[in-house]
């Protein structure tokens, strides 16, 4: 048995289809994964931007604060951007235009903030920038209102009255928006190092499943490998078996045909000198039995012997022609109806064809020896998924149920004149091909066998 060597690439096709397939399933989860963080980290900001904004509108509106100026409203702000997470806070009014700032220096405007649409709606927008010098700043903007209308100031307020004896500077109701810039540096360093540890499992799992698939495919190969191996050391058997044989057959062939061709000599003498019929007649059977001898003798050497196959790419129909043609009087003696039935388009199959000659020659032999007269014989060649499937049926005597496992074997017949040899080399030259044969009988209904070979 050869192991076919081009055939080695796939499991490294295979490998590689599978690591670049599971690589892109970890790239879109390690994406996922690093969205998500950054989604995390995103709503943690947003979070401490609106929790620090309350917290100034909160301080506004009570204590001394209440009184206040732009010049303590800086100072307030100013206080707050000591937090190390706080890069800066700007004080926007209704037209955009800076009203107080602190924290590190902003020169950019504020264009991406429509003051109209953010009067209206007074959600929080964000957005994040890079500042040349702390790198990238999570901005958060919002309504800024430390007074807001309501019961609760209006007491406020009717207290203010009482207390100072003026109302509330009226620039204390004015629309006003907040922008608070928050430093991303260590978020940004949480999340490197989240991507840093992600990249990290997703190699270490690219790593084990390549490697796992891999030994799949080892594990795979060895069990071919060591099967073809088996296959191989089962063939080798046989055919030492058959060597064996052989030598032991031609031998006895050898010391066999020298005494039969001696013996045939005088009995074709004694024929020619005998003048009385009976004794003619006795002499005349003594050759014909010597002359079954050596076809038996011929049937166990080409049996025993080794072959070596001449495969060749050939049409399976132009052989059963071939071998129907051979059998042609036998066909015609008993008024045998052949029915040959081939599938559209059928394969070439390497075969070799004098041995696939004999083995057909040996099935359609068995078959129409089986039938009665004007019996009938199908033939019919199909694709299967194997390869080719040929199939001979008769509508003979059938083969008992009991003698169904033993056809195969060698010596074995139920015919009077049969040597038992035919069938075997039929199972020989099938199996020298790496095709199967089986075979479907009933007693009294026929007997159909099937040939699988591999194309």
């Amino acid at each position: 048995m050869k192991i076919n060597r081009k055939n080695t690439p796939l499991p490294a096709i295979a490998i590689i289809a599978s690591a670049f397939i599971i690589t892109l399933l970890i790239i879109g989860l390690s994406y996922k994964d690093i969205k998500r963080e950054e989604r995390r980290i995103t709503d943690v900001l947003h979070r401490e931007g609106i929790t620090l904004i309350r917290s100034l509108e909160a301080s506004i509106r009570t204590g001394m604060m209440l009184e206040a100026r732009r010049e303590q409203l800086q100072l307030q702000l100013e206080e707050s951007t000591q937090e190390p997470d706080i890069a800066y806070i700007l004080l926007l009014d209704e037209h955009g235009e800076i009203i107080t700032k602190t924290g590190l220096e902003q020169t950019n405007p504020y264009e991406w903030i429509n003051t109209k649409e953010f009067a209206k709606t007074g959600e929080a927008i964000t957005r994040i920038k890079n500042n040349p010098k702390i790198g990238k700043v999570f901005e958060i903007a919002k309504t800024f209102k430390p007074l807001r209308p309501g019961p609760r100031m209006q007491g406020m307020m009717d207290m203010h009255r009482r207390m100072m004896g003026r109302d509330l500077p009226q620039e204390m109701f004015n629309d006003r928006i907040i922008i608070v810039g928050l430093r991303m540096a260590e978020l940004e360093q949480i999340q490197k190092d989240e991507r840093k540890r992600t990249l990290i499992i997703a190699a270490a799992l690219l790593i084990l499943a390549t490697g796992a698939i891999y030994f799949v495919f080892l594990l795979q190969n060895y069990y071919l490998v060591n099967t073809a191996l088996e296959d191989m050391k089962e063939k080798v058997r046989k055919t030492e078996g058959f060597v064996a044989v052989g030598k032991i057959a031609a031998s006895i062939a050898h010391e066999i045909r020298n005494p039969l061709s001696s013996i045939k000599g005088f009995a074709q003498y004694f024929k020619s000198r005998f003048k009385a019929k009976k004794d003619a007649v006795y002499a005349d059977i003594m050759i014909k039995e010597i002359d079954r001898l050596n076809r038996v003798i011929t049937e166990l050497l080409d049996y025993a012997k080794p072959a070596e196959l001449n495969l060749r790419k050939q049409r399976l129909e132009d052989i059963i022609s071939y071998s129907i043609k051979l059998l042609e009087s036998d066909i015609k003696g008993k008024g045998i109806n052949i029915k040959e039935e081939y599938e559209g388009g059928l394969l070439l199959v390497s075969i070799d064809k004098d041995q696939m000659t004999q083995a057909i020659l040996n099935i359609l032999l068995n078959s129409t020896e089986a039938v009665d007269k004007n019996g009938e014989i199908r033939i019919g060649v199909r694709h299967i998924k194997e390869g080719l499937q040929l199939s001979i049926a008769d509508n003979g005597k059938g083969i008992a149920k009991e003698n169904m496992d033993k056809i195969f074997e060698p010596f074995f017949t139920t015919k009077k004149s049969g040597t038992g040899i035919g069938l075997a080399l039929v199972k020989k030259i099938i199996d020298m091909h790496n095709g199967k044969i089986e075979v479907e009988s009933r007693e009294g209904e026929g007997t159909r066998f099937i040939v699988k070979l591999p194309v």
